[in-house]
C-alpha cells in the first residue's frame, strides 16, 4: 500500500505539470483605473451686505437759552435832559453787550443824590455802580472803603 500511495502522488504530480505552461508568458495589457480626484477651487463670491449708514449733517440753530440774569444796580445824578440821555444810552449798550446782565438805573437829581450819597454807600444793597466826582470828593469816600479806586482804569484808557 505504500506504494501505491507514491504512484498516486507522483501521478498527481505528473498531471500537474503536463497542465502547466512550459514557458512564462508576458501578456502585456493597458488597464484603465478611473480614480475619483477631488480638486479645490477658490472661488470669490459676490456677497451684497446692507449696512445702515450714518450721515453727518451739521445744523446750526441758534438757541435762546433764558439765562439767570444778574443785577446791577447803578445810582446816577445825570438829571438833566442831555446827560439823561446819553446815560441812559450807555446802560442799554451795556445792557446788550451783557445780555446776562440786567441794570437798575436809578437817575436821582444832582443836589438830592449829593445828600443822599453817604446813605446810599453805607445802606445794605449799596449800588454797585455810581456816578460821583472824580478827585479829592472822591478820595473820601475811597479812604473809607465805601468806593473802589479806579485810578488806574482812567490811567489806561484816558
Amino acid at each position: 500500500m505504500r506504494m501505491k500511495k507514491l504512484i498516486a502522488w507522483l501521478l498527481v504530480l505528473g498531471v500537474l505539470a503536463a497542465c502547466a505552461p512550459s514557458t512564462p508568458q508576458v501578456i502585456e495589457k493597458e488597464v484603465v483605473v478611473e480614480k475619483p480626484v477631488v480638486e479645490t477651487v477658490i472661488v470669490e463670491k459676490e456677497v451684497v451686505v446692507e449696512k445702515p449708514v450714518v450721515e453727518t449733517v451739521e445744523v446750526s440753530k441758534e438757541v435762546r437759552v433764558p439765562v439767570e440774569k444778574r443785577l446791577v444796580i447803578y445810582n446816577s445824578y445825570m438829571g438833566d435832559p442831555v446827560p439823561r440821555e446819553a446815560d441812559e444810552e450807555l446802560v442799554q449798550m451795556f445792557e446788550e453787550a451783557n445780555p446776562e446782565i440786567d441794570v437798575v438805573h436809578s437817575i436821582v437829581a444832582h443836589e438830592d443824590f449829593k445828600q443822599a450819597i453817604r446813605a446810599y454807600l453805607t445802606a445794605s444793597t449799596p449800588p454797585d455802580v455810581m456816578t460821583w466826582f472824580a478827585g479829592n470828593r472822591a478820595r473820601f469816600f475811597i479812604d473809607k472803603g465805601l468806593i473802589m479806586d479806579i485810578s488806574d482804569v482812567w490811567e489806561q484808557e484816558g
